[in-house]
């Protein structure tokens, strides 16, 4: 019966990856990813993987409401500037995908992840947060669903600068299961946190 559920369920994120359109920004050749970053991600459909291929500052936030994948393109390093994050609450219905934060950086920022609807597999890949103060955590993910939702994290750094602060700092990461009643799967793998001098 396992065999079969993750046979259907495979079979499900093939025929969506399928159907994903994979956006570019910038892209001066198409409005509206002609614009800012939040207008591109605006205008992506559910499913769709937006590939930054730039290496000037990024001086905005991203709020996502739907499961979109944000990713460098080859050879970028996108670099969001003090303050700025990506937010990720999907509140959608219907069958699993995939979503990917990858090679992104940031500066004194985060990465936060809402799941309250449909099941996700979460791949928060090879990202960077610098200078991350004490009390925050660099990657915060809470899942508020009964839907299956899973978290892959690898490889990422997160800086804590600690110089200065009055409270324990946190770790570099949160997940957070808020509805008390769901029962966690096993937890594996490891991470690593650097905190500053």
């Amino acid at each position: 019966m396992t065999t079969k559920r993750s046979l259907i369920l495979l079979l499900v994120l093939f025929s969506y990856s399928a159907q994903s359109e994979l956006v570019t920004w910038p892209n001066y050749s198409r409005a509206p990813c002609s614009f800012t970053s939040q207008v591109c991600i605006n205008s992506a459909a559910i499913g769709d993987i937006v590939e930054v291929r730039s290496n000037a500052p990024i001086n905005e936030s991203l709020f996502i409401g739907r499961p979109i994948s944000v990713i460098a393109g080859p050879g970028y390093n996108p670099v969001f500037t003090t303050g700025n994050f990506i937010n990720i609450a999907d509140t959608t219905t219907g069958p699993a995908l995939s979503v990917s934060i990858r090679g992104l950086t940031f500066q004194k920022g985060a990465i936060y992840i809402t799941a309250l609807g449909r099941p996700i597999i979460f791949h928060i890949e090879n990202n960077t947060i610098l200078d991350n103060i004490a009390d925050e955590s660099g990657i915060n993910i809470q899942v508020f669903t009964e839907s299956d939702i899973v978290v892959h994290i690898n490889y990422n750094h997160v800086l804590v600068d600690t110089v200065g602060s009055t409270v324990a700092p946190l770790s570099g990461m949160l997940v957070q299961k808020v509805l008390m009643a769901l029962v966690w799967g096993p937890l594996q793998g490891k991470y690593t946190t650097t905190q500053s001098k």
